[in-house]
């Protein structure tokens, strides 16, 4: 007897369930090696603050095409999308205060800075490495081909020491330096000094006072450095710390908020997160103290975050596999994404010579595959390996610390 061919059909909807089916709950029982219970639906957000960057970059090298369907003006939206950095940072308050609510015992400043170094600092100079060879390969491909070359300024040694350094957020010269997203490798490093601060303060006055006072240096900081930098500086302004400060603590007040007033969140706070991303949008906000733009695109992802520990539809459709995958990589595809984007993008408009909006959309779909690919090269032998290295000296502190 022949055995049947299994119908297209058959692999069509297990590939989808494969696809879409949640990894599990909105709180995992699983515990990460400190103890702290997994939220898998935050590996979605970072996937999908992740794609927001990607979009952004495919439609800047793209030929930033203003183009306008029906009233909707989808260049104005997508020229929006590095709002998912915002979300990064805002993630990046969450996940560093969750653990400590959980076990505030087990927080020593010392070690903490040692595993977010091996944590971040690996990856991102392998990266380094990356996007100084890259260049150097492709104009091989491109000889070959009879193209024209990449233009790669050389390294100096000014950018290298303060990008290893995390210093390069604050000089004009060296803030885009290497690669423009790494600028924000920097507010990171800076956020984790000002952390271990951070707590104490909240030890000494509570969280929410903790986190106005940071809300009311961000605000000052705007008003102030227009006026105290030169216009060469305004850069540097924009895209510091202290600009960003309010946003990682929006994560850490969030944290606070789930692990005491949990059951407080309701689904109803969606449609009101939607009105706000929706109102940072009009064109006719705008104001003097901080811009409406990113003060209410930052309380919109908030609300975002604070509800995904609950368990509806939205908060479940961001424990599917296929974005938790991406969430699990997404700081890989963060490093390299930008200079391979770029030069597919380049590519595409120098090859084909099309408008800016098909430009744009051939670049999405050349440029996501590549970068989900190398990224995930990259995080199986360089991102994952200093991870679960740390992760295995997490539990061996975490069995001393029950031990004793």
């Amino acid at each position: 007897m022949h055995k049947t061919s299994t119908p297209f059909a058959h692999y069509v909807k297990k590939t989808w369930l494969a696809v879409t089916e949640p990894v599990s709950g909105i709180v995992s029982t699983s515990r990460t090696a400190s103890g702290t219970p997994k939220l898998p639906a935050l590996d979605g957000l970072r996937a999908i603050a992740m794609l927001m960057v990607f979009i952004f970059h495919a439609w800047e090298y793209g030929g930033k095409h203003y183009w306008v369907v029906s009233v909707f003006q989808v260049g104005k939206v997508l020229s929006h999308f590095n709002l998912g950095v915002d979300l990064f940072i805002i993630l990046s308050g969450f996940c560093l205060y969750w653990p400590v609510l959980h076990h505030p015992e087990r927080f020593k400043p010392k070690q903490w800075f040692i595993r977010r170094f091996w944590r971040i600092a690996p990856a991102y100079y392998v990266s380094i490495l990356f996007i100084v060879l890259a260049p150097l390969l492709a104009n091989v491909l491109l000889k070959k081909l009879n193209m024209p070359a990449i233009a790669d300024p050389p390294l100096s040694l000014l950018q290298l020491f303060s990008h290893l350094t995390f210093t390069h957020s604050f000089h004009p010269t060296t803030l885009f330096g290497i690669q423009g997203v790494y600028w924000s490798l920097g507010v990171e490093a800076q956020l984790y000094v000002l952390f271990p601060l951070a707590l104490k303060l909240v030890n000494r006055f509570g969280i929410f006072v903790t986190i106005a006072l940071m809300a009311l240096i961000s605000v000052c900081w705007h008003l102030s450095w227009p006026t105290l930098l030169p216009k060469e500086w305004h850069m540097v302004g924009e895209f510091s710390v202290l600009e960003r400060l309010f946003q990682f603590g929006f994560g850490m007040a969030i944290a606070a908020f789930h692990h005491k007033r949990e059951r407080i969140l309701h689904w109803s706070l969606y449609p009101v997160a939607a009105c706000l991303l929706i109102l940072s949008q009009a064109t006719f906000v705008t104001s003097s103290v901080l811009p409406l733009e990113i003060a209410f695109a930052t309380i919109a992802l908030a609300l975002l975050v604070a509800l995904l520990v609950k368990p509806h539809p939205f908060a479940s459709f961001m424990t599917t596999k296929s974005l938790v995958f991406l969430g699990t990589i997404s700081y890989s595809m963060y490093l390299l994404h930008q200079r391979i984007t770029w030069g597919i993008g380049g590519t595409v408009k120098a090859i084909l010579k099309l408008p800016d909006s098909y430009s744009f959309v051939i670049c999405m779909v050349v440029a996501l595959p590549i970068v989900i690919i190398i990224s995930t090269i990259f995080y199986i032998l360089v991102e994952r390996r200093f991870a679960q290295g740390i992760q295995r000296k997490n539990i061996n502190v975490t069995n001393a610390s029950s031990g004793a």
